[in-house]
């Protein structure tokens, strides 16, 4: 067992697949009659305030909500924020995730630490612990929401690093910023494409892994 090696994981675009993101918000825009916002809405929600990634404080997140219904000029009642919400999570819930990426993930937990290291708000926590089983399979879970920062911040990098060498840390992406940020603190990043790159690159890492391994013993043999 080579505990102190870590496969590291996104969850958008990697863990779970991002082609539905735009029929989702589309769902969303149309309920709000906002369908000449897209994808404005959608980019706006997640990118121009990351209060929504960067805290559990469900009263923050909840005058965010408000605030961001406002700025599209979505008339606003008392219910505003429990609506918006079940019809966010009603747009999600059906997400699915890549399973022949978690079928290898549970393998690799075998022999290897493995960990999830996301931009994630407290709004996509109960549907990814259901699609995770809480996300037991992962030994290790970075998430920005606990953080209080969002990649690529070099912050939230260092908190892998106070248990991992950077060396030791192979790390899966979709967005290419946050994977140069990662390379340049060290790390083994990749950016796959889809499913079948990144189910590629884990096999080519774990021959390297193991012809790294048989040649330190051998050589502590001699």
């Amino acid at each position: 067992m080579q505990k102190d090696i870590i496969f590291l994981f996104d969850w958008g675009g990697i863990i779970e697949p991002m082609e539905q993101w735009a029929g989702n918000w589309t769902t969303i825009c149309k309920y709000y009659g906002k369908e000449d916002c897209f994808p404005e809405m959608g980019n706006d929600f997640y990118a121009k305030n990351f209060i929504t990634e960067t805290t559990r404080d469900t009263k923050k997140v909840d005058a965010f909500i408000l605030e961001w219904l406002k700025s599209y000029n979505v008339p606003i009642s008392e219910n505003s924020v429990k609506e918006f919400k079940k019809v966010y999570f009603n747009s999600f819930k059906d997400n699915y995730i890549n399973e022949e990426l978690i079928g290898k993930i549970k393998e690799l937990k075998i022999n290897y630490s493995t960990g999830i290291f996301s931009n994630v708000g407290i709004m996509e926590l109960p549907r990814q612990q259901i699609q995770t089983e809480n996300y037991s399979i992962f030994d290790k879970v970075y998430l920005s929401c606990d953080l209080g920062v969002c990649k690529p911040d070099y912050k939230i990098y260092s908190e892998v690093e106070k248990e991992f060498k950077p060396e030791n840390i192979y790390y899966f992406d979709d967005i290419m910023k946050n994977v140069l940020c990662a390379r340049n603190k060290g790390w083994n990043a990749f950016c796959p494409r889809c499913e079948k790159d990144t189910l590629i690159a884990i096999e080519k890492i774990l021959k390297k892994i193991s012809w790294k391994f048989k040649k330190t013993v051998n050589f502590l043999m001699w």
